[in-house]
């Protein structure tokens, strides 16, 4: 693929899109427009230079161009019917042109202009009906500053690159380009020049309707996210829409539409429109309802209430699934299932990176213990922050590890200095995994915060509750505020949601009249007073004779020590995605005998019991950089357990 067509296909793919429709009206479905663009981000230097959009700033820098959306999807809407094509006719010289009606929701017409509905005339078999889907994508909920700092230096130096990548020469000829290729083939209604009036028109309009809206709209319930959003941050959400291309067949990995599930992590490549009808033309308001009755509007009522500018309208070309266990870092492009793939390593290169392994390892427990000098404790909450549910079972998750923390003692005062663990947990949380939250479970939350995500028939949407989050988001269910008062039948239904997520890794959508099940991976740690509301897979009291600083022992933050917290989110990042082996047979057979031998000496022990010891050895082994238990690390994980269940 030529450099030119690269250009055009980043800068104006609405160019390169045309080109496709002039060429292949006979065939609308043939999937070429999207093919080529899956030829395009294949490679890797073109596809980090596609700006990653958050904002509506981001959106006005880069309107009618190729770019990126990372997202979460909140809610899947019905999906929408359009026209592939409309016919627009010249009412003067009576001129019949064509225009593709996908990845584009208006269009301006002339005012001697008007739209053909001939639908049922079997001589246009060009015109016909197709649909989309709809979905309403938030940014990625609880996502900490040091991957958002990470995506705003992304973003930043795409916008450098994309500014410097072209004379202005070659800028002035494109748009030469653009005009005529409009002239001759009349598939764009108005030239650059009166197309940027009219933004700039718009653009005052959407700041009026702003301002209006700001006074009339509660943004948390409009934009509709499971917690509360950081006042500083400038993240929207976008509807995104879908085009039918994915249900045909195309080489390599194709993806089916049907992934697309609420809380799925995407990122979805396409196109911010370029403008909006304007409203200051006499034909404004015809234009509204031919567009409505070519279906390119038949959103919900509720949908319109609110302009643009506050949820932006995103057309997508195509989209890959991100890995929710990467630590953020997701700059490949899309056939990129040849880039995980290595040589396999000598013996002394393996060896050199269990002992790298190893060293971080003590690094996390020493920055652990700079705040919590607990090294039980330490030890538990990096088998913790490391797991991750692998296997989903006959209604079992294997994998799974929620933790509670107990931090009740007799020295009151010690426990008033205990108070400080959830906070701690938070903060050292936010440095090290990219997604993390913090829920106070006292009575007025319990009993006023969404937890579960219910079915909002009236306005057809998914209200959003704490429990809609992406998989690998560490959630701390902080006991620690609570107080004497009456929970509320809401409060009792979120609190077994929570031992279900806690539990099983399942949580149930509330659709009123049935609910939905889905099952996820929010890894659950519960910091109480004595006995939890939330039962965990394992339970560590704090020692008595622990002490807990919530500024740590010594000063590190993000900016003193950049190079620390990289360290430990890539520990993090290579154990949750390393492909854990079966044991060795002699390995096994130690296992099993040890198991017997247990059973032996206690009968009340159960298999829920040898399972919990299996999952804490493998990550225990993982944790040191091991793909398999060995009968060191089982006996390891042995006397560990034995040091946890004397304190309790």
């Amino acid at each position: 693929m030529s450099d030119i067509n690269n250009i055009s296909s980043l800068s104006n793919p609405y160019k390169v899109i045309n080109e496709f429709y002039e060429k292949s009206r006979d065939n609308l479905t043939n999937g070429v427009i999207v093919q080529h663009f899956r030829e395009l981000l294949a490679d890797n230097d073109v596809y980090s230079s596609i700006p990653l959009i958050e904002s509506i700033t981001d959106c006005d820098l880069h309107q009618g161009k190729l770019v990126r959306l990372r997202c979460m999807i909140q809610d899947v809407f019905e999906p929408q019917l359009y026209n592939v094509e409309y016919k627009i006719k010249n009412n003067q010289t009576n001129e019949i042109r064509y225009e593709l009606a996908k990845y584009k929701d208006y269009t301006n017409i002339r005012e001697n202009e008007e739209f053909i509905l001939d639908y049922f005339n079997s001589n246009h078999q060009q015109q016909q009906c197709m649909d989309r889907n709809v979905l309403y994508c938030i940014p990625i909920p609880c996502q900490n500053k040091w991957v958002s700092k990470r995506n705003d230096s992304t973003t930043n130096s795409n916008n450098q690159v994309n500014k410097k990548k072209r004379p202005i020469e070659d800028d002035q000829q494109e748009d030469d380009d653009i005009n005529n290729n409009n002239n001759n083939n009349n598939s764009e209604i108005i030239d650059n020049n009166n197309n940027n009036k009219k933004i700039k028109q718009n653009e005052k309009e959407l700041k009026k309707n702003n301002n209006n809206f700001g006074k009339e709209i509660d943004f948390e319930k409009l934009y509709n996210y499971p917690v509360p959003a950081n006042k500083e941050d400038k993240r929207v959400p976008f509807i995104v829409k879908v085009y039918d291309d994915y249900e045909i067949p195309q080489p390599g990995s194709d993806i089916p539409i049907s992934v697309l599930k609420v809380s799925e992590l995407v990122e979805f490549v396409g196109i911010v429109p370029q403008f909006v009808p304007d409203d200051h033309s006499s034909n404004a308001e015809k234009e509204r309802n031919m567009m409505n009755m070519l279906g390119l509007l038949s959103f919900d009522s509720d949908q319109q209430t609110f302009p643009e500018s506050l949820v932006p309208l995103f057309h997508c070309i195509t989209f890959k699934l991100l890995n929710p266990y990467e630590n953020g870092n997701h700059e490949f492009p899309f056939n990129s299932t040849t880039s995980t793939t290595t040589t396999p390593a000598t013996q002394t290169e393996q060896q050199q990176k269990l002992d790298s392994i190893k060293s971080i390892r003590q690094e996390l427990v020493d920055y652990i213990l700079n705040y919590i000098n607990d090294p039980l404790f330490a030890e538990y909450f990096i088998f913790y922050i490391i797991s991750k549910v692998y296997s989903y079972n006959s209604g079992i998750c294997l994998g799974n590890f929620s933790l509670n923390i107990d931090i009740n003692c007799k020295d009151k005062e010690k426990q008033k200095q205990f108070k400080d663990i959830p906070k701690i947990i938070e903060r050292i949380l936010e440095n090290v995994v990219c997604r993390s939250y913090r829920f106070e479970a006292n009575i007025d939350n319990l009993n006023d915060f969404n937890i579960i995500p219910t079915k909002n028939y009236d306005e057809n949407r998914i209200v959003s509750g704490l429990l809609q989050l992406a998989k690998n988001t560490h959630l701390i269910i902080d006991e620690t505020t609570i107080s004497e008062g009456k929970l509320e039948s809401q409060a009792l239904k979120g609190l077994a949601a929570i031992r279900n997520v806690s539990m099983l890794q399942k949580i149930e959508y509330d659709f009123i009249y049935h609910p939905i099940e889905f099952q996820t991976d929010i890894q659950i740690i519960d910091v109480s007073v004595g006995k939890p509301l939330v039962d965990c897979f394992s339970k560590v009291k704090i020692n008595p004779t622990a002490t807990t600083n919530i500024n740590g022992t010594t000063t590190i933050d993000m900016d003193q020590n950049q190079s620390l917290f990289t360290r430990l989110q890539k520990y993090v990042n290579i154990l949750q995605n390393t492909v854990f082996q079966p044991s060795d047979s002699q390995v096994t057979d130690h296992i099993q005998n040890d198991f017997v031998s247990s059973r032996q000496k206690d009968p009340n022990l159960s298999q829920e019991i040898f399972h919990y010891w299996l999952t804490l050895s493998r990550l225990m082994s993982l944790s040191f950089g091991e793909n398999k238990i060995s009968i060191a690390r089982w006996e390891s994980m042995k006397a560990l357990e034995n040091s946890r269940t004397s304190l309790l």
